[in-house]
């Protein structure tokens, strides 16, 4: 059969072949190889066996010795020890010739097929003309580029004509291009060459990963198999060049290379430390490692609690070096806090820390100008001292301030340091109290009657949408080969980490649990009624549409304070064998509110905790177990209730808890959790945010399905999950309830 292009008209010709010939078992196909059918699987493998045995046999009774030509003279293989020596000289150099669009790994073969090839006549001819069939050049390439200089030649005179060898095969690829490519064909994917060719060494190919290399490099050797069984009976003849183009950038293959996993950078800044995550993804492929993991530690100058932005930014730097080669860069992080830049882009100062005292006073100035009713209404947002309009309000009349052209939350001040491209990400400015939920804009009502210049934000951007592409001296300073794109994620790691919750369907309740838990619902409107203010929920803005209406609960802040006071005391706890002796301890001995606004500066928590237990007349934990089993049952109220409120307000059933975060490891919380609630809970994933910032990456790439359902779907088929049933006794949790008073609604900042 004359060569046609793989498809569903190519099947219906060969049925056409097969009825018309009952006594055919098979076919050839130009440009393809052979096809053979039959009754049964076992019948139709046979009559291939039978095809092709019965075509190696005519070649081998037909065919002239040499098809490739008498050996060049100088062109024989040296021995093996001296090849490889020759090998290993040139390889870094020719690697360097195969990344020069994205980097490459390699893979050698000097195997006696190649060796033969390359030292016989005719391979300059036959490299020439490109490989066969569409499995062979969608992977090598048309052609491969050819060393024309024996392996006598000296090692930096083959290294400088391969350089001149690579310039030209890349003006030849890229005309190659232009002389085919169509209005609607994809762009070109890279010049560079697949195969490499050296006579007397052997053959060097390349791809993306170990695998991809070592399977170009055996379809080139298939190449020169079937190169060698045409010319010794007639001549080596690969179909025309424009419909290798037609296939090479075929939109089904396309759509498929789309589709192969690839590899993300996950940026994951949290209150205490950030990392870098380097992730996976693809159709049925979801897998994230640590690749680096910095210290984010605050630092108090002149009276002000500064984020040293600087050195968080130098530790992002470091871990995409780390993450080595990757297809984008995605970045969340903490909400409320930003930076301010001048009119050239400078940062005026390093950014204050969202615990500093100087809103003190700012609550009550902004009620004066905009009642907290009229606030909630317009924006949704949850009443806490440290939201970014308190911030901007506490902030007016600095010289900084003053000085101040542009300003960017967290991960848009490390993606523009990145890009040179400055956005505001809509789910991190959701937290600012300036937009609204409703339309997703800002709010020019507030803005105006708080005397806020909306002029200093610039355009709010979705996740999935395009951030710009690492800048020349970032790739530099990491390693990495452009254009490496950064992508907008959900940029306030919470709603990351929703995109990152495995539910099954819409019935479910999240807590993101960290240094605070977020404890909430995925809604598709906000709940701005005054029962949701006065009860202090927030409307905060997600992926796709979404909102994440949610509680902010005090979370393990209270633990990690407890750890760093005993440090400080010089009596350092172990965090596993305390957690051990919580889980035998009294259950629901002592109990706080873990909203009350007392534990939110840094301070002695230890002393704190036992002052509101004995304010309350319940003993006062006193040893590190001890307080550790108050923390933990306290934590537990606080999660039942900002989940049974969020289901009373919003109307929404919920059937199942799902705890992701850093609490996942924590298996008493989640068990604490599971009776308090009476609910079953899914505790994972850990990396949750990580996960959802990769997920959002990966689908703006086009490499996986694009619905919430559908990145959920790949979460549960692929990472590992723990289920706590309910057990206990309820009536113990309400009296628990009862003792630290989480039935009294609040107004006064606190996150209960």
């Amino acid at each position: 059969m004359p060569w046609r292009r793989p498809g569903f008209q190519l099947g219906l010709d060969i049925a056409a072949v097969k009825e018309a010939n009952p006594q055919a078992i098979g076919c050839v196909l130009g440009g393809h190889g052979i096809t053979a059918w039959g009754a049964t699987s076992e019948e139709c493998e046979a009559n291939s066996l039978h095809i092709i045995r019965t075509a190696e046999a005519f070649l081998s009774e037909r065919g002239r010795p040499e098809p490739f030509g008498p050996v060049l003279e100088g062109y024989e293989p040296p021995a093996r020890a001296e090849r490889r020596e020759r090998a290993a000289a040139l390889a870094p150099h020719i690697r360097a010739l195969a990344s020069a669009d994205r980097p490459q790994v390699g893979h050698f073969d000097d195997s006696d097929a190649v060796l033969d090839f390359v030292s016989r006549a005719e391979h300059p001819r036959l490299a020439a003309l490109g490989t066969s069939c569409p499995d062979h050049f969608l992977r090598t390439k048309v052609r491969p580029l050819l060393l024309d200089l024996p392996p006598s030649a000296p090692v930096e005179e083959a290294v400088a004509r391969l350089k001149e060898l690579h310039a030209a095969y890349r003006e030849e690829y890229r005309a190659y291009y232009e002389r085919h490519a169509e209005p609607g064909s994809p762009a070109m994917r890279g010049a560079d060459p697949s195969i490499v060719l050296v006579p007397g060494v052997g053959m060097f190919s390349f791809g993306k990963d170990k695998q991809t290399a070592r399977v170009a490099g055996e379809f080139y050797v298939n190449a020169i198999n079937v190169m060698r069984g045409a010319e010794s009976v007639s001549s080596y003849a690969p179909i025309e060049e424009r419909e290798k183009f037609r296939i090479e950038y075929w939109e089904l293959e396309e759509a498929k290379l789309r589709r192969m996993p690839r590899s993300f950078a996950a940026v994951d800044l949290g209150a205490s430390s950030g990392r870098v995550m380097a992730g996976r993804a693809g159709p049925g492929t979801l897998e994230l490692r640590e690749v680096h993991r910095f210290p984010n530690r605050p630092v108090r100058v002149g009276g002000t609690l500064h984020w040293d932005v600087l050195a968080l930014h130098r530790g992002v730097l470091d871990g995409l070096r780390a993450a080595g080669p990757v297809d984008g860069v995605g970045i969340d992080g903490w909400a409320v806090d930003y930076g301010l830049l001048d009119a050239g882009g400078a940062l005026l100062g390093n950014p204050v820390h969202y615990r500093d005292t100087r809103t003190e006073g700012a609550p009550a100035e902004v009620d004066a100008l905009l009642p907290p009713k009229e606030l909630y209404a317009a924006t949704g947002l949850q009443r806490l001292p440290f939201n970014t309009v308190y911030q901007l309000v506490a902030a007016r009349g600095t010289p900084q301030f003053a000085a101040a052209r542009r300003l960017l939350m967290i991960p848009d001040l490390i993606s523009y340091w990145l890009t040179g491209v400055a956005g505001t990400e809509i789910t991190n400015a959701s937290t600012t109290q300036l937009v609204d939920p409703r339309t997703r804009d800002w709010s020019p009502v507030v803005a105006g009657r708080l005397g806020i210049d909306l002029g200093l934000f610039p355009p709010l951007r979705s996740p999935g949408d395009p951030a710009g592409l690492l800048l020349p001296e970032v790739l530099a300073e990491t390693g990495l080969t452009g254009p490496v794109p950064v992508t907008a994620v959900g940029s306030h790691d919470t709603a990351s980490a929703v995109v990152g919750v495995p539910a099954v369907d819409e019935d479910f309740a999240y807590i993101a649990t960290g240094t605070w838990s977020l404890a909430g619902l995925e809604l598709a409107r906000p709940v701005l009624t005054e029962a949701s203010r006065a009860a202090n929920f927030t409307n905060e803005l997600g992926v796709d549409g979404t909102v994440r209406y949610l509680r902010n609960i005090m979370g393990l802040w209270l633990l990690q304070e407890c750890l760093r006071t005993w440090e400080a005391r010089g009596t350092p706890q172990d965090l596993a064998a305390l957690l051990a002796g919580a889980a035998g301890a009294e259950p629901l001995r002592s109990v706080v509110d873990a909203g009350d606004p007392a534990f939110l500066a840094p301070d002695d928590m230890p002393r704190r905790i036992a002052e509101a237990c004995a304010r309350t007349g319940q003993p006062e934990p006193r040893t590190p177990v001890e307080i550790t089993r108050c923390v933990l049952d306290s934590l537990a109220p606080a999660h039942r209730r900002a989940v049974e409120e969020a289901r009373a307000l919003s109307g929404r059933t919920v059937r199942t808890v799902h705890i992701v975060g850093g609490g996942v490891h924590n298996t008493l919380l989640c068990r604490l959790t599971a009776d308090a609630i009476g609910l079953p809970v899914v505790a994972g994933p850990a990396e949750a945010a990580a996960f959802g910032n990769v997920l959002v990456q990966a689908r703006a790439a086009g490499v996986v399905g694009g619905s919430p359902a559908d990145l959920r779907a790949l979460l549960r088929a692929t990472q590992p999950l723990r289920h706590y049933d309910p057990a206990g006794d309820r009536a113990a949790w309400d009296e628990a309830a009862e003792r630290i008073g989480t039935g009294r609604g609040k107004e006064d900042g606190t996150c209960v």
